[in-house]
Formats: C-alpha cells, sequence, structure tokens
C-alpha cells in the first residue's frame, strides 16, 4: 500500500483516540491492515513526494500535536525501512516490519482503491473536525 495511504488511514483512526500516544499505536494497527491487503509497492519517486505531503496536510490541517497526525505517523512510519531499504541503506537485513515480509497477496494495480480508501479516510478526518469543533477546518 502507498505511505501516503497508510498516513491518511492512521490519521483517520489516530482522530478517534484521546491521545497522541495511543493515536500512533493505532496508527501502526492500520498499517498492519493495510500491509494485508493485495497491493503494488510503488517506486520511491512516488512515495516520499507523496507521503510527505500526506503528513504535510494532516498536520496543517489538524494539527502537529494532533491525534490525527500522530496516527498518520504511526501510519507512516513502518514504511521508513522500505525507504532505507530502497536507497540501499538496509545492508540487506531484510524487512524487519512483520507485514513487509511477503505477507500481502499479488495485485496488478489497485491505485483506484487506494485512492478512494484515501478518500474516505479524509471524509472521516472532515466529519470528525466538525464535531469536534462546530466547523471544519479541513477543506
Amino acid at each position: 500500500m502507498m505511505s501516503g495511504v497508510h498516513a491518511m488511514l492512521g490519521a483517520a483512526v489516530g482522530s478517534l483516540c484521546a491521545r497522541r500516544g495511543v493515536a500512533f499505536l493505532a496508527g501502526l494497527g492500520t498499517h498492519v491492515a493495510g500491509d494485508l491487503a493485495p497491493h503494488k509497492e510503488y517506486g520511491a519517486a512516488a512515495e516520499v513526494p507523496l507521503v510527505a505531503a500526506t503528513l504535510w496536510w494532516v498536520g496543517a490541517r489538524c494539527g502537529w500535536n494532533s491525534p490525527a497526525f500522530w496516527g498518520a505517523l504511526g501510519g507512516a512510519a513502518p514504511d521508513i525501512e522500505n525507504a532505507l531499504d530502497r536507497f540501499g541503506l538496509c545492508d540487506g537485513a531484510g524487512p524487519v516490519f512483520p507485514t513487509h515480509r511477503g505477507w500481502h497477496g499479488a495485485a496488478r494495480d489497485e491505485a483506484v482503491s487506494q485512492a478512494a480508501l484515501g478518500v474516505l479516510c479524509w471524509a472521516l478526518l472532515r466529519r470528525r473536525a466538525v464535531d469536534k469543533r462546530g466547523a471544519s477546518p479541513i477543506e
């Protein structure tokens, strides 16, 4: 799954949490769930800008210390090892995060389903912002 989608899923679930630490752990859990679905990995040229933009967007819209942002960090954090591996910085040690060991099924191209999941998460974040503040800062 694309790291940006992992971050959005983590943000959506993290927004349901009251504390940042719990939100980060919930984000890690969403990473596991996302990795178990059949998916295709994309190159660093697509992944790095997408996850950076997603994290910036969540932080700017929800707050840098919000549970949503910490959930997004938790959702994206396990893919740091993928980035290190892609840049040849892992010394061939293999993946550490359990679902990065090839547990997911192969997929031809599920970019549309990932985009749909990202939009669904955005909608949840927007709804949560309205519920908590009475007016949505997310547009």
